[in-house]
Parts: C-alpha cells; sequence; structure tokens
C-alpha cells in the first residue's frame, strides 16, 4: 500500500505540473520478461488512461519517480487525445465515424513519442532538469538488484550450447512439464532473485532464451544443484 500511496502522490504532483484535472487509473504490476518499468494504455472512448509500474522499481524513489513522470506525459497526451475526438464528435454529429477512424489513425502514424507528446515532456523537462523524461526513460536507469523470487528452467539445447525458461509460480502444467523435461533431456530449474534472466519466455512455451551473451550464465547455473 506504502508504494501505490507514493505512486499516487507522484501521479498528483505530475497532474498540477501538467494542469491536469482527470487522473490515471494506476496499476502495480510484476511482469517478468517486461522490456519497459512503466507503461500506459487508453482506449479511444475512455475517459482516461491505465498506468502500470512494474514493482521492480519501486525501491528506487528516483527511477520510480522518472518513470511516472514519462507515463504522465502519455496521459497528458491520451487526456488531449480524447478532448479532440469528443470536439469531431460535437462538430460532425451522425457524420463523425470517418473523421474519427481518419484522427486515430493520423495518431497511429505519430506514434507514442510524437510531438503530442513531447509537448509535455518539455513542460516537465523545464521543472525537472534537461532529459529528465526521454522517449526510453521508461526503460533505464537503475532497478533493484534483486526482485521477487521467480523459477529459471535451463537445458542444454545442443552440445554446448543451453537456453532457459522462467516464470513467477509454477501451475500444474508447468510442473509436469519441468518434470518431462528434467527426465528426458536434463533440464534443471532453479529458483532465483537475480534480474538476469527475467527476460525469457515462459516455462512450458516450447520456446528457449538462447541468447549468446547469457552462455556463460547459463553454464554456471546448470553446474548448482537444482530444486
Amino acid at each position: 500500500m506504502a508504494a501505490k500511496d507514493e505512486i499516487l502522490g507522484l501521479v498528483r504532483k505530475y497532474m498540477d505540473m501538467l494542469g491536469l484535472d482527470i487522473a490515471p487509473h494506476v496499476k502495480v504490476r510484476n511482469n517478468l520478461g517486461s522490456k519497459n518499468l512503466g507503461t500506459t494504455a487508453w482506449v479511444p472512448g475512455e475517459t482516461t488512461s491505465t498506468i502500470s509500474i512494474q514493482r521492480s522499481v519501486l525501491s528506487d524513489s528516483a527511477t520510480l519517480e522518472r518513470v511516472v513522470a514519462h507515463e504522465m506525459a502519455h496521459h497528458a497526451t491520451f487526456l488531449e487525445n480524447a478532448e479532440e475526438l469528443r470536439q469531431i464528435v460535437r462538430e460532425k454529429g451522425q457524420l463523425a465515424r470517418p473523421h474519427v477512424n481518419a484522427y486515430l489513425m493520423m495518431l497511429r502514424r505519430e506514434g507514442g513519442h510524437g510531438d503530442r507528446w513531447q509537448k509535455f515532456v518539455d513542460v516537465i523537462n523545464r521543472r525537472m532538469g534537461k532529459d529528465f523524461v526521454t522517449e526510453r526513460s521508461d526503460e533505464t536507469y537503475a532497478k533493484e538488484t534483486e526482485t521477487k523470487p521467480y523459477y529459471v528452467l535451463v537445458m542444454e539445447i545442443s552440445k554446448g550450447r543451453y537456453g532457459f525458461q522462467i516464470g513467477v509460480n509454477l501451475s500444474s502444467s508447468m510442473k509436469q512439464y519441468v518434470d518431462r523435461v528434467a527426465r528426458d533431456y536434463g533440464a534443471k530449474i532453479f529458483k532465483v532473485t537475480d534480474p538476469l534472466w527475467q527476460y525469457g519466455p515462459r516455462i512450458g512455451s516450447g520456446k528457449w532464451a538462447t541468447s549468446s551473451d547469457k552462455q556463460n550464465d547459463m553454464l554456471k547455473l546448470f553446474g548448482q544443484p537444482s530444486l
């Protein structure tokens, strides 16, 4: 609850800074495999957006604020888009649909970090400092060195080459899969907190992460006792 309160406090700070009167919905996620530390989703027709923050950044207040600020610029953009859509409907009435579709197509062409978003980023950066928010500031900055415990399944895919899969919890079908690949292919499963492994396919998906830069790490992990 304390973490959620901190996020809501930052949301209010940036609402005031950006002159907003509609707050976003806020969710805290623990999505292993997500590249972004925060995301903002808006569905045309909705009155507000939903900001999701990765749990892994909650221990670092500086990172958390930069991520929230980045997402609040998206939220402000979505609110502006929603108002412009309402204006189109008011002006065009029953003939609004093709104009609405054209507007939405324009937004898709512009992408998430276009001039509309940058306008709000400039407001934030004038107050908070140069490059406080950037196009990639929801992907970067220090995350906590450990994360919530999760499972890593490692297997030798071919001679001398390893792959891994991950999972936060092991369902009964996942356990059956682990037992089968351990029995038939010598796979090993580990419970870890190191964030090194958190970007990978789910256990049981049939896909394996085999990136070259993690081969030595997988070899070391594979040499340890499994669960």
